[in-house]
């Protein structure tokens, strides 16, 4: 039956467009985050190590985000990664399907030929070709090859030169972790850890470990700091008379 597809072999009108299908994804994403308590971008950031200018436009459905950031997003929500896998490749094959293929160009549509001054086609003379009646190739300079290759080879050396100096040997202590100073905690007393919204989203027991990454408590709780219980992964808000400070940390 091909009532559903017009004479030119296009899809059915009743498909979504790829407006669309990127918005609903956005809008799945939308709603994992709010699951997961509507934690905040510089805390998705830091979870997944993007900024929060590409987290914020993964969000919005505006447009596909790349696989590696939706399945880091998912991982720092809680989502399951391997249906949300499945979910962006049928996203991303729906686009690809409606993406409209490049119109094929003519043998001589895109050759140039040059003009003479004259304005008629430029035309080689007989000593400008090889005595094979082809125009003859410009050869590469020897020269300038070799001084580039000694060139590049100087300055690989310098360069392991100057990181062995500095590393002693090691490269990896130039690697520097990233680290956000934190207040820690333990748990005196049993609890509930809550959204912004209130909602409860996790519980804490006595002996827990708490790293508190706000403790102002605004604008949502003048009493409760807002950071994770080490033990479950949970993020949200605890009561801070619960609290009792171990120590500045990293995050």
């Amino acid at each position: 039956d091909n009532s559903g597809q017009t004479g030119t072999g296009c899809r059915a009108l009743g498909e979504p467009e790829t407006e669309e299908l990127v918005a609903a994804f956005g809008a799945e994403l939308r709603r994992l985050r709010i699951e997961a308590g509507e934690p905040a971008f510089r805390t998705l950031a830091h979870s997944t190590g993007y900024g929060r200018t590409t987290l914020h436009d993964a969000l919005q459905g505006n447009r596909l985000p790349t696989l590696d950031v939706t399945l880091g997003l998912v991982r720092a929500l809680g989502g399951n990664e391997d249906e949300w896998r499945a979910r962006w490749v049928s996203v991303r094959s729906g686009l690809d399907e409606r993406r409209p293929s490049a119109p094929a160009s003519t043998p001589d549509s895109d050759v140039h030929v040059p003009e003479s001054p004259e304005g008629g086609p430029f035309r080689q003379s007989e000593s400008e070709r090889d005595t094979d009646g082809r125009s003859p190739r410009r050869r590469p300079n020897v020269g300038k090859l070799l001084f580039a290759g000694i060139a590049a080879t100087l300055l690989i050396a310098v360069v392991a030169l100057v990181v062995t100096r500095l590393t002693g040997g090691d490269p990896t202590r130039l690697i520097r972790p990233r680290c956000e100073h934190v207040r820690q905690y333990r748990i005196t007393a049993s609890g509930n850890v809550l959204a912004s919204n209130r909602d409860l989203v996790g519980t804490i027991v006595p002996g827990d470990t708490f790293k508190a990454q706000r403790t102002n408590g605004a604008p949502y709780f003048m009493h409760r700091y807002y950071g994770i219980v080490v033990r479950t992964g949970t993020w949200g808000y605890v009561d801070q008379s619960k609290l009792k400070f171990l120590s500045e940390t990293c995050l």
